[in-house]
């Protein structure tokens, strides 16, 4: 068996509330550990799955929306709420970064809670409707 004397010092380094979810289902700090590092290796394993998930969305939703309303996101004839802010918050960090602010720096820019947004009850009529209901007019 390994010498695990670094133990109590990661175990330090944790906020106390958080280990003792751990600390409470077993009769050690060291065995408290050895499921907080089990749940580190799990929520890693899940990253790229979740990652990919999230590129490919972000991406159908793009590709359909585009599809049916060409400048969906910067013309927006269908953002309108909280998404509104969140692309113009989107585009000032681009620029921050001087990175060009074209269609796909700004997809990939937006937040996943930006995409589930878009499934939110007030955007089901407004996204499949006739496009020309939502032009701004002058």
């Amino acid at each position: 068996m390994e010498d695990k004397d670094y133990v109590p010092n990661l175990i330090e380094a944790i906020p106390a509330g958080r280990f003792a979810t751990y600390r409470q289902l077993v009769a050690t700090d060291e065995a408290a550990w050895e499921l907080y590092s089990a749940n580190v290796a799990y929520s890693a394993a899940f990253y790229a799955p979740l990652q990919a998930l999230e590129v490919a969305l972000r991406n159908a939703i793009d590709r359909e929306l585009s599809r049916r309303h060409p400048g969906w996101l910067t013309g927006t004839t269908v953002l309108h709420g909280l998404e509104l802010p969140q692309v113009a918050d989107a585009q000032d960090r681009l620029a921050r970064q001087s990175k060009a602010v074209d269609h796909g720096r700004l997809i990939a820019e937006l937040s996943f809670g930006f995409w589930s947004g878009l499934f939110a009850d007030a955007y089901d009529r407004r996204i499949t409707a006739n496009p020309a209901q939502y032009v701004r007019r002058p």
